[in-house]
């Protein structure tokens, strides 16, 4: 182990290393600050000869302000959970339990007028719009490469409904779509937005009796993420 103070306390310690082979502990530290370095046996009882090798690195981790990622060295700055993923600025987010289609949050149609925040962070890119497959949608690129997040509306009376993002609240260049199938975007898209900027989208889409679309927050780009507030409403 590697100390900053002997003995010291737990949080005095460094980094640590219990292998079946070569310990190794890599760290940082300033020009004239000191470390205690430790080397004790596993278990009680446990001695023997040994040989200890320190060196200067050639490369210096990247890790400030960082929990995960990359550390520019061929390591990583730290891992995320099972329910987490790292994000493009080393960060871990958890994943938007709307995630997905089969686990999208449903609006209540008593709800409305209804608004909901969220985060696309965390979230993956499982769904895309291909260029002229949804009215309103792109006519000459595919759309929806970002971190996109799913929304359900079953309709308890026919009518015209208006989904929309915040214009100010949402804080990525967002791209919001309509669909009745999440295995077929292309053949079941209703209606799909891309404004310019970040937000201000809106959809209107007829929903019949019992009918149910999936609202999909999404990224235009694969660097599109973030906050929004999502409305629904009965078109007045």
């Amino acid at each position: 182990s590697v100390r900053d103070a002997c003995p010291g306390e737990l949080l005095d310690c460094i980094g640590g290393s219990d292998t079946t082979g070569q310990e190794t502990v890599e760290f940082t530290r300033s020009k004239g600050d000191s470390v205690w370095i430790v080397v004790d046996g596993s278990a009680a009882g446990d001695a023997g000869y040994f040989d200890i090798k320190v060196e200067k690195l050639a490369c210096l981790p990247q890790c400030t302000n960082k929990a995960c990622g990359p550390n520019g060295c061929g390591g990583f700055c730290g891992q995320c959970t099972s329910n987490a993923i790292c994000t493009f600025n080393g960060q871990c987010e958890n994943i938007p339990s709307n995630d997905q289609c089969d686990a999208a949050i449903a609006i209540d149609p008593q709800s409305l007028p209804y608004s909901k925040y969220g985060k696309t962070l965390g979230a993956a890119n499982d769904y895309q719009v291909s260029s002229n497959t949804c009215p309103g949608g792109p006519s000459a690129a595919t759309y929806g490469y970002g971190n996109d997040v799913v929304y359900s509306f079953t309709a308890e009376q026919a009518g015209q409904y208006v989904f929309s993002l915040d214009a100010f609240a949402t804080t990525f260049n967002s791209f919001l779509y309509a669909v009745t199938d999440c295995s077929d975007i292309g053949g079941s898209c209703l209606m799909a937005q891309d404004a310019t900027g970040n937000g201000a989208e809106s959809v209107v889409v007829s929903v019949g009796v019992n009918e149910t679309i999936y609202i999909v927050v999404d990224g235009a780009f694969t660097s599109s993420n973030g906050e929004y507030i999502l409305y629904a409403d009965l078109k007045k």
